[in-house]
């Protein structure tokens, strides 16, 4: 569901705000925080809420393949974190947005194809589509909202 709102909301801001904001020739949000309460100190608690908010989310993001990557390698939790930031600040100071954006399209590429080797194993083991929709059905998993 989270995609779904994260879809609109960039729609909803494509045709709403985008035209609004472009015509000041901002260069980001917090220009126009700045311009808008005339303060500079608006700009800066702005960039403060975000910088929080990204590290946090950064955390977040590299505990997940820290903990796989000690489960396989057994090497500590901390030693793991520190070498994925490292890697990840290593190749984007390299190659700038452009190494983000082609590892994000192969994470995606890889997430999605493992996604379908699961459900397509998962169909075969159970014995076929039918037989899954059928306990799925049985069980009261199919929820169409």
């Amino acid at each position: 569901m989270s995609v779904f709102g994260l879809m609109l909301g960039a729609l909803l801001a494509a045709i709403f705000v985008v035209p609004l904001l472009f015509p000041l020739k901002l260069t980001s949000s917090f220009d126009y925080l700045e311009q808008r309460f005339k303060s500079r100190y608006a700009r800066l608690v702005g960039t403060f809420l975000m910088m929080l908010s990204q590290t946090i989310y950064m955390g977040i993001t590299c505990y997940g393949p820290a903990t796989a990557l000690k489960a396989v390698t057994g090497f500590p939790l901390w030693a793991t974190i520190l070498s994925i930031g490292a890697v990840a600040t290593f190749y984007s100071a390299l190659g700038g947005i452009k190494a983000v954006i082609w590892t994000d399209v192969f994470q995606a590429v890889m997430m999605l194809a493992g996604l379908l080797a699961v459900v397509i194993q998962g169909t075969l083991k159970v014995g076929g589509a039918s037989r899954v929709w059928s306990l799925n059905d049985r069980w009261e998993r199919i929820q169409f909202f």
